[in-house]
């Protein structure tokens, strides 16, 4: 099984570097076309699909390459574009592919300068390959297909990449230890809420606010907490 970080990582810095631009006669070395984008970031990732060794991989060939390769292939209809999840690889076998990175964006090869599918060396425009707001294709996305992440990623972290962990993409400050604070400044001042409306009704603020909280306390125990990328 391959990495799902590494295969984004990949993605998302052959966007970043404008050596790499948009082109079919090229899509296989410096220059990438939206299939040849997939699968190169997919086999960086450590997830057998091929990276096109007989270079006639396309669209087309991308449902059986990925399923193959360990990726579940969902109908788009069943996920949406809010149900997808990082490293999720969206397909319209005939036309188009871009994967999504996480906090509502993708990552894809586009379009070359010229406006079609051969252009020079490079990225001329900075959006020939690319991140952009996720949407939905003009043609429909048929597939999502989503990459089984290799379980051992998990054994390697420390409490510390708990805590920094950019959760789902968000802006800087947005990680697991910021949410926290957030969440217990929600809590203080709801509890200081609580303990106001009480004494206005006359009746003991502290009592209120053990009972609220126990009751909240059970609530959450009941609740099955899954992280996802």
């Amino acid at each position: 099984m391959g990495s799902i970080e590494k295969m984004v990582a990949h993605a998302v810095g052959i966007a970043r570097d404008d050596s790499h631009g948009y082109s079919w006669a090229d899509r296989w070395n410096v220059d990438r076309d939206c299939s040849s984008l997939m699968y190169d970031s997919a086999d960086a990732g450590g997830f057998p699909v091929g990276r096109g060794a007989d270079r006639t991989r396309y669209t087309g060939t991308m449902l059986a390459d990925f399923t193959a390769a360990g990726f579940e292939a969902i109908p788009f209809s069943n996920v949406g574009l809010g149900g997808l999840m990082r490293g999720d690889v969206l397909l319209n076998t005939r036309h188009h592919t871009e994967m999504y990175i996480g906090g509502g964006q993708m990552v894809g090869a586009h379009i070359a300068e010229t406006g079609d599918v051969y252009g020079a060396p490079g990225d001329q425009t900075g959006n020939e390959i690319s991140v952009c707001a996720a949407y939905v294709y003009w043609a429909g996305w048929e597939w999502v297909l989503r990459p089984r992440n290799d379980e051992s990623e998990d054994d390697d972290m420390r409490p510390a990449d708990v805590w920094e962990y950019d959760y789902k993409g968000s802006a800087p400050g947005g990680n697991m230890y910021n949410c926290m604070l957030g969440m217990n400044a929600k809590l203080d001042a709801l509890t200081a809420a609580v303990e106001v409306l009480a004494d206005a009704k006359g009746v003991d603020s502290k009592a209120v606010v053990k009972a609220v909280d126990k009751a909240v306390r059970d609530k959450l125990a009941k609740i099955k907490v899954s992280v996802s990328q």
